[in-house]
């Protein structure tokens, strides 16, 4: 019984593992904006990628409220976020992206962007065949 225990254990570990080594991948960034009035944040996101950025999904928390302990998931992360600079965002580029807070999300002092090299699309590269 013992060693299905064991078995078990180290089969779990051996597939936590790679969700484990992925998240080393997250960058948290700070907000250049906070637009309350009308419900955005707004984030400088660097590419740091050798192709082009097509959409970007993140993760927006808020923390620092009183009344609310640790931090709180804030935004959608299923819907992209907006880019509102001009033009394609290029490798090596920075380019600012704004995410919509729901009214109630407007409290909290502080806010962080999570992004992950998974939630980062880029355009579908095709070539031409003859």
């Amino acid at each position: 019984m013992k060693r299905i225990a064991v078995i078990c254990i180290l089969f779990g570990a051996i597939f936590a593992l790679p969700g484990l080594v992925s998240a080393r991948n997250a960058v948290q960034l700070e907000p250049a904006y906070i637009d309350r009035d009308n419900g955005f944040i707004y984030f400088i996101v660097q590419n740091r990628w050798n192709h082009s950025i097509n959409k970007l999904y993140g993760w927006v928390y808020g923390y620092g409220f009183p009344r609310i302990s640790g931090v709180m998931l804030i935004n959608n992360p299923h819907s992209p976020g907006m880019k509102v600079s001009l033009g394609r965002h290029i490798p090596g580029s920075a380019a600012m992206y704004r995410f919509k807070l729901p009214e109630e999300m407007t409290v909290f002092p502080q806010y962080t962007l999570i992004v992950h090299d998974d939630s980062i699309f880029h355009p579908m590269m095709t070539g031409v065949y003859r």
